[in-house]
This record gives C-alpha cells, sequence and structure tokens, in this order.
C-alpha cells in the first residue's frame, strides 16, 4: 500500500519514480546505505557553506 501511494506521488517526476524502482531493485540494506551518504554529503555541503560564509570578510 505504502509503495502504491509513493509510485502515484512520483508518477509526474519521472526521475524520483526511476529512483525508487532503482532503490527497489537494490534491496534494503542498499537503500540504508544511499540515505546514509546522501545525509552525510548533505552535511558536508552545509558544514563547507558554513565555512565559506564565514571565510568571507565582512564590512
Amino acid at each position: 500500500m505504502r509503495q502504491q501511494a509513493l509510485d502515484a506521488a512520483a508518477a509526474s517526476r519521472p526521475l524520483l519514480a526511476e529512483a525508487f524502482a532503482s532503490y527497489r531493485k537494490a534491496g534494503p540494506d542498499a537503500m540504508f546505505e544511499v540515505g546514509v551518504d546522501l545525509m552525510l554529503e548533505g552535511a558536508k555541503a552545509r558544514l563547507e557553506a558554513d565555512t565559506q560564509r564565514s571565510a568571507k570578510p565582512r564590512r
């Protein structure tokens, strides 16, 4: 039921639908690893952005 709801929500977004299908084929362990990687990459990007903002000279 939940999978059908996700598929319906992604129907108008082809890349999202393709990602869901790809993750399903890979299995739950791979999905977990992808999720952890996404969180880490997001944290890394935020830290880099914060570092760049604080490195700029203030006026």
